[in-house]
């Protein structure tokens, strides 16, 4: 099972401008995997310039047709199971719930009948 935050917008650059929050709580958890919160406190010196592209390839966000092509190549890999939690990071709650929409409508359909690679 492979799980990878996710957040379908219309657009890539809706997604990227979204996804800060993600950022935000990967920091946090950092802080906390590396021990450094002292008192009950994270400081994480989040970095608060936009995603770069290599934040943008740990999460699965953008258009309909960005996320289908990112879930179709875990399937070339041969992963038949995905996880793929929306509400991270303090998004808003409009944007998760329109992406499910989107994810219901427009990605999961479109790879319904894709088939994993077999070793």
């Amino acid at each position: 099972v492979v799980q990878c935050s996710t957040l379908v917008t219309p657009t890539d650059d809706e997604a990227e401008a979204a996804v800060g929050p993600v950022r935000w709580q990967r920091a946090g958890a950092g802080a906390l995997l590396s021990e450094s919160v002292r008192g009950g406190i994270i400081d994480p010196k989040v970095d608060t310039a936009p995603p770069d592209e290599a934040f943008l390839q740990t999460v699965f966000a953008g258009s309909p047709a960005k996320v289908r092509a990112q879930f179709a190549a875990l399937g070339a890999l041969g992963v038949t199971h995905i996880s793929a939690p929306m509400a991270v990071g303090g998004i808003d709650h409009a944007l998760v719930m329109r992406s499910i929409r989107l994810m219901g409508a427009e990605v999961i359909p479109a790879l319904r009948d894709a088939a994993p690679a077999r070793p």
